[in-house]
């Protein structure tokens, strides 16, 4: 897995992002114990060429969070 992750609620164990648990909790689904999800959001047609690929949100899954 990269430092980053697609906000498109795909569920992610607890234990290994422990991290990012720590901040988002079961706010976006999960079992609360086993594992959590991320939030989905919903891909942006790209405004400069519409043809082209969508604008996708991510969220950072490890490294530095900010304070």
């Amino acid at each position: 897995m990269y430092n980053w992750a697609f906000c498109d609620g795909r569920l992610l164990k607890t234990r290994q992002e422990s991290g990012l648990f720590a901040l988002l909790g079961p706010i976006f689904g999960g079992n609360m114990t086993d594992n959590f999800a991320l939030p989905k959001l919903p891909n942006i047609p790209n405004p400069k060429n519409p043809n082209d690929r969508p604008i996708r949100y991510i969220i950072c899954v490890r490294g530095r969070f900010p304070f």
